[in-house]
């Protein structure tokens, strides 16, 4: 049976996030289904190991399979910022990763249902992959430039590619062998080049696999729905559709993204709270909403200290 690790990226300001997922991976992830779990460090100093203490517990059964990965153990990442060097880790943490496959999560993800391997892998041993449409969407600009980088046309590509949202299934030796190809042609190291150009990691990729005549190979196309509140949406109006979806889908997964924290209102906020609390995330409202205060905390914290990088971002500058 082909076996799997699960990833994520971290940095300081996802601690609570990732005490939320690690939560919710004992209460509906069997021990059985990863063999590694890795936490990758993408903090500007190591986290303390009484934070490291705290997620271990939150982990529960699954705490002997966590490992804790420092950045500076997957590459020479200095003068990047955050945001960059999360691109690159994802896939630099392919050359540490001991499985077949690895599924990367972001902070952000957290279980409501029981997961299974029928959730991100089909009867006949293929990765599911999400598919998006981008010809209209904000992240165009990056898929053009990773088609660009492998000599790819852009049609139909634009129309339907993989999702950038994680869970995101990786093929461990395909991953190698894409930052060794990348590396070897440009003459340098895979994580200054992807940073020079602006290449994001799944578009970069899903572009690879393409261009290797490898999709159908490893993967098959997945149309299942995501239950997600995004930054631009955060009201209660959209959590309670995003927890519609939750239930008529009856999908595993479910994500609250960071900056979506602070926009919360009251309304929105009780209605995250009471879901938490349905799945078995916590054992009352009151505990789930208290929680949700650290959340938001975290949040407000880390978008006041972000604002330098995001501003370098919207103007297409990158610290190389």
């Amino acid at each position: 049976m082909t076996q799997y690790s699960l990833a994520t990226v971290v940095f300081e300001g996802d601690v609570h996030a990732l005490e939320l997922q690690a939560r919710s991976l004992r209460r509906y992830c069997s021990p059985e289904l990863f063999s590694t779990i890795l936490v990758v460090d993408n903090s500007a100093r190591v986290t303390p190991a009484s934070h490291r203490e705290r997620l271990l517990e939150a982990y529960g059964a699954l705490a002997p399979k966590v490992q804790f990965v420092d950045r500076s153990s997957l590459g020479t990442l200095r003068g990047v910022d955050g945001w960059w060097r999360q691109q690159v880790l994802k896939i630099k943490v392919a050359e540490i990763v001991q499985t077949e496959r690895y599924i990367v999560l972001d902070a952000k993800n957290h279980l409501v249902r029981p997961l299974t391997r029928e959730c991100f892998q089909t009867h006949d041993g293929r990765m599911k992959m999400g598919v998006h449409s981008y010809s209209g969407h904000s992240l165009r600009r990056h898929l053009e430039r990773a088609l660009d980088y492998f000599g790819m046309a852009k049609e139909p590509s634009l129309e339907r590619f993989s999702a950038t949202t994680p869970p995101f299934a990786f093929d461990t030796a395909t991953v190698r062998e894409l930052i060794a190809w990348v590396s070897k042609r440009e003459g340098t190291p895979y994580e200054r080049v992807v940073v020079a150009r602006g290449l994001t990691e799944f578009f970069l990729y899903g572009a690879f696999v393409r261009s290797q005549g490898r999709f159908d190979q490893l993967y098959c196309e997945d149309e299942s729905a995501s239950a997600a509140i995004w930054r631009g949406r955060a009201t209660a109006e959209a959590c309670a559709e995003a927890i519609a979806v939750s239930h008529a889908t009856q999908t595993p997964w479910f994500s609250i993204q960071r900056d979506a924290v602070p926009k919360l209102g009251r309304s929105a906020r009780d209605l995250v709270a009471e879901f938490w609390t349905d799945r078995g995330l916590f054992l009352n409202k009151s505990a789930s909403a208290a929680f949700l205060t650290l959340l938001r905390r975290a949040a407000l914290f880390h978008l006041v200290r972000s604002l330098p990088a995001r501003a370098m971002r919207r103007a297409g500058l990158r610290r190389v």
